[in-house]
């Protein structure tokens, strides 16, 4: 059911703009809203730097038209600025409230963050791993590229995933030998049984420039360590499944035969011949100790040469086992490896 809306007018401070060029969010001070913030998201783009030059001057405006949603789950915003919404600088004296600025608390990367949840961190961006991905959003009708790296301080580390509407702001601020940031609003998620924190529309980073950088070396276990295995002593499963297209988590399957698949992590529903095809081999080595590691069907590749999705099981632990001295890069934090 579609939601109840009607159109309103009222004063408010803008307190955040999101750097996505359309379809952008709003973070608005009401009179109603006291201390706290209530979200809008915009769908005129001709707006965007008038909203902008409101949040950096601090001064008030009266929006005419804008959009009150009685369903804030649609488009998970309480307001709609549209290009009907007829954005005014407020006189002051018609202001019935002042400007609040949240205060923002700050958590520390060594505790335990919950999955859903917004936290905001003071931290280094290590961009020296970083790693760049495409994926599908909006029901797979576009994509968008993602950035990986790490965030880091005194008090420990954290995977850090920031979209493409952030990739800019961080080239610009890492080639001025900018790498520190107060980080706020940074949305708690779970991949592979991994905490990681990432951007998302309540998001806002700046650069912190006028305090000194913490004086900490970014945290080894973001390195690889090379490794001669003298052979694979055990492999304990072959796993096979697909690359979901919309976040891409691997979907493990016990049947090759299946045609439908459903992801286990966003739900998306796509056919198995539209999706690319993936093996892991969960083994062990005398030189990695008891953790078990794992190899995907490309890296078997390069070791073993052709190796297909209907490989057979047994011809596949027979040329696994009978490989000896290869070297490898050993991620401990992902429990994989790679070859040389």
């Amino acid at each position: 059911m579609a939601a109840k809306r009607k159109n309103e007018s009222l004063y408010a401070y803008i307190h955040s703009v999101s750097p996505q060029k359309n379809n952008f969010h709003v973070r608005l001070q009401t009179r109603l809203s006291g201390a706290n913030t209530v979200k809008a998201i915009c769908f005129d783009a001709t707006k965007k730097n008038e909203l902008i030059n409101a949040k950096l001057s601090g001064d008030a405006l009266k929006l005419s038209d804008i959009v009150k949603q009685t369903n804030t789950k649609d488009y998970y915003a309480e307001y709609i600025i549209n290009k009907n919404t007829i954005i005014e600088k407020a006189e002051p004296v018609n202001v019935p409230f002042r400007r609040i600025e949240p205060e923002v608390s700050y958590s520390n990367l060594d505790e335990e963050f919950e999955v859903g949840k917004l936290v905001s961190v003071r931290a280094i961006l290590d961009a020296s791993h970083t790693v760049e991905h495409t994926r599908r959003v909006n029901n797979m009708r576009n994509t968008k590229v993602v950035n990986q790296a790490y965030l880091y301080n005194d008090r420990g580390s954290i995977e850090f995933t920031y979209w493409s509407e952030w990739i800019t702001f961080f080239n610009e601020n890492l080639h001025n030998n900018n790498n520190y940031f107060d980080c706020i609003n940074l949305l708690v998620k779970e991949y592979d049984d991994k905490i990681h924190l990432s951007t998302c529309c309540d998001t806002q980073i700046f650069a912190i420039t006028d305090e000194l950088v913490p004086d900490v070396a970014a945290p080894i276990n973001t390195d690889e360590t090379q490794v001669t295995l003298t052979e694979i002593e055990i492999i304990h499963s072959i796993e096979y499944g697909y690359s979901c297209k919309a976040c891409n988590n691997v979907i493990k399957v016990i049947s090759k035969d299946q045609e439908i698949l459903t992801c286990t992590s966003c739900d998306a529903v796509s056919r198995a011949n539209r999706m690319t095809k993936q093996i892991n081999v969960i083994f062990q080595a005398q030189e990695l100790g008891e953790k078990l590691y794992r190899l995907n069907l490309d890296d078997m590749q390069t070791l073993t040469g052709p190796v297909s999705f209907d490989s057979d099981v047994s011809e596949l632990k027979t040329l696994l086992m009978s490989l000896r001295n290869i070297t490898v890069n050993v991620y401990e934090k992902e429990n994989k490896v790679t070859p040389v």
